[in-house]
C-alpha cells in the first residue's frame, strides 16, 4: 500500500488502525513507530492483517467492542518475511545490502535496522544505489556504511570496518579523519584532489592518492546526523602522471643538453668563421701595407742614393711617391676603422636633397657612359647629422660596386632618399631603436649575389673581383660607417637580378648653426703655408709619439706660437699647474695617452679651469668614449692622422679665429 493511502497517527507507540470490511474507516491509521517497525511496509501489513483470515475474528472481535482483549500474537510468516519487511531499502542486487541486513545493528550506536530513523534509511539507499565508491559515516564516531565499489576501495578492511567507527577503520589516518568529521557536521563540504595518504596495504605501510568529496548529511530535525564521503583512488593516474613528468623531464634535460651541444657547435662554428675572417683581415692588411712599405723604401733608398751622388733633380719625384703612398695608406687604416666603427668622425647636420644634388655630377663622371643614372630625392627628405666625407665616401664606394657589377654591357644605377618612420611599440626591421630615419638606396641592374656571398659581403677583404681590382674593403667600411652613425645597412640581392644596398640613418630635428656651411664660412683662408701667429698665442702640445711631438713642436714654433709640450696627459696638467698665470689659447693632444689619462680626460679637467679652452684632438685611434660617443663638444675639433702640416696649420688658425 503506498504512502499516500495511509493516514500517520501521532503517536510514540507503534499503532495501527485497520479498516475492517464493513467499516467506514477509509484507509489504515499508523503510527511512525509502527512505521519505522515494519520499515516503510506498515501500510501493506496493515492491509494484509486486515484480509487475514488468522487475523480477521480478533480484529471483529475487537471492533464489536470487547475491551477484554490485550494482545494477540499473530504469524505473518505467510504473508511477508520478516527480512524483506526490515530491510526494505536495501537493494537486492547489491551485495553490501546483505551484509547490512545481516548485521548486528543493535550492538551499534545505530541500533537495531528496524529502529533506524528515516533519514538514515534514505541515506543508506541513495549509497547502495550509487556506482561511485560512497562510505556513509553517521554520527560522530562516523559509524560506516559504504557500498560495493568502496569495498573495493577498503580492500583487506572489508568487511570488517562495516559499522565500525571511523577511527578505528582507518587508524593510519584518525587525526585527518577527526578533524574532517568536525568540519563537515558543522554544515561545511570539503574537497580534496589527488590527496597522499599512507596506508597500511598487504601487510606494509604504502603510499596511496584520494580524491575525495565530503557532504554533510541532514537529519529531520534540520541539523546533521553524518558524512556522505565520495571516495575515488587516483593512484594510477597519479603516477603515470609522476612517469609522464619524469619522461617529460628526461626529454627536456636531453632536449637542453641537445641544444646547449647545438650553441657550442655554433660557437664553435662562429669562433672558426671569426678566426678565419681575422686571418683573412690580418692577411689582407699585410698584403696591403708590405706593398705601401715597399714602395715608400725605395723610394727612400733612391733619394737617399740620389742625394749622396749630389743629384738632386729627381729628389722631388722620390718625395711626392713617398707622401702618395702615405696617402695611400691612411686610406687603408681609415677603412679598416670605418668596419670596426672606430673612425674618427666629425658629425654635422646635413641637408641630404641638396648634398644628393651635388653628389649627383660626381657619380655620373664615376660609372661612365654605359651607365644610365637616375636619382631619385624628395623635396621633404630629412636632414640627418653624420660625417659629410664619410658620408659621400660610402656612397660612391657603392655606386663603383654597382658600376663594377654591371660591366661590361652595363646598366642602370638609381640612388633614392626616403623618409622611413619606425612606430615604438615594435621593433624595427633594420634592428635599431624605434623612430624616424633617411633610406638611401642604390640599386643596379648587375649580376647579383647568391646566398653565400651576400653572407660574406660586409666581411673586411672579401671580394669577388679578380685579384688586384679590388681590396674588398668597400662594403665594410660603408656598414661600419652606418652603425657608427647610429643607423644600419640592409642588402638585398638576387643571382641575375641585381643589387640594392640600403643606408638607414637617424633623422635630425630642428635646426643647427653646426652645419657644413657655416663650418665654411668660418674658413676663409685658402693657403697658410707661411702663415704666423699673432705674438703670446701660447700652445698646449700633448703627444706620446716623441719624433712626432718634436716636428709639430718645431713647425707650430716656426709659425709663431709659443708651445709648450708633454710627453702624457699627467705632464700636461703638471705644465697647466705650474704656470697658473699663463693662459694657454689652445690644447693639441692626442686621444691615446699612456699613464693613465686618455686626450679626452686632460681636456675635461683642463677645462674646468678654463670652459673656453679650444681643444684639438689628433689621433689615429679615437675610441667612442674619448670623443664623447663619437660627438665632439662645442670648441672641440679633430683631426686624423696622418695628417698635412698646412691642414694642421689652417685648423689651428680657423679655431683661433685668426
Amino acid at each position: 500500500m503506498p504512502i499516500s493511502s495511509t493516514t500517520f497517527l501521532p503517536s510514540p507507540t507503534s499503532l495501527m488502525v485497520i479498516p475492517m470490511q464493513d467499516s467506514c474507516l477509509p484507509k489504515p491509521e499508523i503510527s511512525g513507530a509502527a512505521w519505522r517497525m515494519f520499515a516503510g511496509r506498515a501500510g501493506q501489513c496493515a492491509s494484509t492483517l486486515g484480509s487475514s483470515a488468522v487475523a480477521s475474528p480478533l480484529l471483529r472481535q475487537l471492533a464489536s467492542g470487547c475491551d477484554s482483549f490485550r494482545f494477540h500474537r499473530i504469524s505473518i510468516e505467510s504473508t511477508v518475511a520478516p527480512a524483506s519487511i526490515s530491510a526494505a531499502f536495501l537493494p537486492p542486487d547489491s551485495a553490501l545490502a546483505a551484509l547490512i541486513a545481516q548485521l548486528d545493528w543493535a550492538s551499534t550506536p545505530l541500533g537495531p535496522i528496524d529502529q533506524w530513523p528515516q533519514h538514515l534509511c534514505c541515506a543508506v539507499g541513495i549509497v547502495l544505489h550509487s556506482p561511485k565508491p560512497i562510505a556513509l559515516l553517521w554520527g560522530e564516531a562516523g559509524i560506516m556504511i559504504y557500498n560495493d565499489a568502496y569495498a573495493v576501495v577498503a580492500g583487506g578492511r572489508h568487511p570488517a570496518c562495516l559499522g565500525q567507527p571511523l577511527r578505528e577503520a582507518w587508524p593510519e589516518v584518525s587525526e585527518f579523519n577527526d578533524r574532517l568529521m568536525k568540519t563537515v557536521l558543522a554544515g561545511k563540504p570539503q574537497s580534496f584532489e589527488d590527496h597522499e595518504f599512507t596506508f597500511l596495504r598487504n601487510g606494509s605501510p604504502e603510499s596511496v592518492w584520494l580524491t575525495l568529496d565530503y557532504s554533510p548529511v541532514p537529519d529531520a530535525a534540520g541539523g546533521f546526523a553524518g558524512v556522505m564521503a565520495t571516495v575515488t583512488e587516483t593512484t594510477g593516474k597519479v603516477m603515470a602522471e609522476r612517469e609522464l613528468r619524469k619522461a617529460n623531464q628526461t626529454l627536456e634535460a636531453r632536449i637542453e643538453e641537445r641544444t646547449r651541444a647545438l650553441v657550442e657547435a655554433e660557437d664553435a662554428l662562429r669562433q672558426a668563421q671569426k678566426m678565419e675572417a681575422i686571418g683573412q683581415l690580418t692577411g689582407g692588411i699585410a698584403h696591403d701595407f708590405n706593398n705601401l712599405l715597399g714602395t715608400l723604401k725605395v723610394s727612400f733608398e733612391l733619394l737617399e742614393l740620389r742625394m749622396r751622388s749630389g743629384d738632386t733633380q729627381q729628389a722631388q719625384r722620390y718625395v711626392t711617391v713617398g707622401k702618395e703612398t702615405v696617402e695611400r695608406a691612411a686610406s687603408l687604416t681609415q677603412r679598416l676603422l670605418a668596419f670596426s666603427r672606430r673612425q674618427t668622425l666629425d658629425p654635422r647636420r646635413i641637408d641630404l636633397r641638396h648634398r644628393l644634388n651635388q653628389f649627383e655630377e660626381l657619380v655620373r663622371h664615376s660609372v661612365g657612359p654605359s651607365i644610365a643614372v637616375q636619382f631619385n630625392v624628395p623635396a621633404d627628405l630629412w636632414p640627418v647629422r653624420a660625417d659629410s666625407a664619410q658620408l659621400e665616401n660610402a656612397l660612391l664606394n657603392l655606386c663603383i660596386n654597382a658600376r663594377d657589377a654591371m660591366q661590361p654591357g652595363g646598366g642602370s644605377l638609381t640612388v633614392t632618399g626616403n623618409n622611413c618612420s619606425f612606430p615604438h611599440d615594435a621593433s624595427t626591421p633594420i634592428g635599431n631603436a624605434p623612430g624616424d630615419y633617411v633610406c638611401l638606396e642604390v640599386r643596379d641592374t648587375g649580376c647579383g649575389m647568391d646566398a653565400q656571398t651576400k653572407a660574406h659581403a660586409t666581411e673586411p677583404f672579401f671580394t669577388t673581383k679578380p685579384l688586384g681590382q679590388g681590396t674588398g674593403l668597400g662594403l665594410s667600411m660603408v656598414y661600419g660607417f652606418a652603425r657608427q652613425s647610429g643607423g644600419q645597412m640592409r642588402i638585398e640581392s638576387e643571382l641575375g637580378q641585381g643589387t640594392t644596398v640600403s643606408i638607414y640613418m637617424p633623422r635630425i630635428d630642428g635646426d643647427s648653426n653646426d652645419t657644413e656651411a657655416a663650418v665654411g664660412q668660418r674658413n676663409p683662408t685658402s693657403d697658410t703655408a707661411a702663415f704666423s701667429a699673432p705674438r703670446s698665442t701660447r700652445v698646449l702640445l700633448i703627444e706620446d709619439e716623441a719624433p712626432l711631438r718634436a716636428l709639430l713642436q718645431e713647425e707650430l714654433v716656426a709659425a709663431g706660437y709659443e708651445v709648450t709640450a708633454a710627453a702624457n696627459g699627467r705632464e700636461g696638467l703638471v705644465c697647466v699647474d705650474e704656470e697658473p698665470n699663463s693662459e694657454f689659447h689652445i690644447l693639441i693632444t692626442d686621444v691615446g695617452l699612456p699613464g693613465g689619462m686618455n686626450g679626452r680626460q686632460v681636456a675635461d679637467v683642463v677645462r674646468l679651469r678654463k670652459p673656453d679652452l679650444k681643444v684639438l684632438f689628433i689621433t689615429g685611434y679615437a675610441a667612442g668614449a674619448a670623443v664623447g660617443n663619437g660627438e665632439l663638444e662645442p670648441g672641440m675639433e679633430v683631426m686624423t692622422k696622418p695628417f698635412e702640416l698646412g691642414e694642421f696649420k689652417r685648423r689651428i688658425a680657423r679655431m683661433l679665429d685668426f
